[in-house]
């Protein structure tokens, strides 16, 4: 076995006494992030710190008896590549007789006669959740969210959290101002009846803020959440956009640390009766379980999606200008 193998191996054992302390039989571990992004902050990378494998989409269940990675044909040859088989078992997901993970949860509940699932809820998103909520269906089977993610303790050399700038685009590139977007957004929470829209996807509140950044490899993104009210707007971002932008933005939004989220939240599921829009396959659960249990809700594909989708000519102009950039630069390559 390889140094890296063994580190990896160093890492399970430290897990599972973990899980233990926990009382949780295994542990789900997801390659999205907080943002739910398939593309991730390195720190975040959790999947690939535990399994060694590196690509961009791929699950894994963490258990004493034997550990598991899914991944789709993709992936099919790096896994085998990078996940080490004493460790694991790859499971080939759309091959013939190869389990999903949902059908693979049932499958170890069907074994054991029950399940205790340990998971970080800040990144299963709520459709997710509720799929394997329904994959076990035993009394004493049930899914577990961990206040703090358990593979960071065992993490030895875990990356600090990105911390790059964050600049605005110019007006000629964006062809709509926040004001504007923020009043469209608005008119369909009026529609839909709610007062509040969380957005936690970091391309939707990079489209909303006219904002870009560089937390996420490839991706002109920031970390950041958005809480859309009809009166106000606060963006929690984890590196403070410079004094200018503040100000220049200071009539539509504000911003906060990205830290102070979970309090706001919370401050929200104080007024259950306050009807909150959460798009339950862009949000994740550790959002939906600051919120009270019986916090109004309405849950549909939040405005944004379409909205970014139908370009202006602002953005089809600046599309284009980059397919142009990017074929210059290609051929200069060639």
């Amino acid at each position: 076995m390889s140094e890296a193998q063994e580190r990896l191996s160093t890492r399970l054992q430290a897990l599972f006494q973990r899980l233990a302390e926990y009382q949780v039989d295994a542990y789900l571990v997801l390659s999205a992030d907080a943002h739910l992004n398939e593309y991730v902050p390195i720190y975040q990378r959790r999947r690939d710190a535990i399994t060694g494998f590196t690509g961009s989409a791929g699950d894994a269940l963490l258990c004493p008896e034997g550990s598991h990675v899914f991944v789709d044909s993709r992936y099919y040859l790096q896994a085998e590549q990078e996940v080490e088989a004493t460790l694991f078992r790859v499971h080939k997901v759309g091959m013939e007789g190869e389990h999903t993970l949902s059908s693979w949860l049932t499958e170890m509940e069907k074994q054991r006669g029950s399940l205790r699932l340990g998971f970080d809820p800040f990144t299963v998103a709520i459709d997710t959740h509720a799929a394997y909520v329904n994959a076990l269906t035993a009394p004493a089977s049930a899914l577990v969210p961990q206040p703090v993610n358990p593979i960071d303790a065992v993490w030895d050399d875990q990356p600090e959290a990105p911390a790059q700038p964050i600049y605005a685009l110019p007006a000629e590139v964006t062809g709509c101002t926040v004001a504007d977007k923020l009043t469209a957004i608005r008119e369909q929470m009026t529609q839909a009846g709610a007062e509040v829209l969380i957005l936690t996807k970091l391309d939707d509140i990079a489209w909303v803020t006219n904002l870009r950044g560089n937390d996420v490899s490839h991706n002109p993104v920031f970390e950041a959440y958005l809480v859309l009210e009809q009166e106000q707007a606060t963006c929690f971002t984890r590196v403070m956009p410079g004094p200018d932008i503040q100000q220049e933005m200071a009539a539509q939004i504000t911003f906060q640390p990205y830290s102070a989220y979970t309090t706001a939240v919370q401050h929200l599921g104080a007024t259950p009766q306050r009807c909150v829009w959460l798009d339950t396959s862009a949000t994740t659960m550790g959002t939906r379980l600051l919120l009270a249990e019986s916090q109004r809700l309405h849950t549909a594909r939040n405005p944004v999606v379409l909205m970014k989708a139908l370009k202006n000519t602002a953005e089809i102009a600046a599309m284009r200008n980059a397919h142009v950039h990017a074929a210059a630069a290609k051929a200069a390559l060639n």
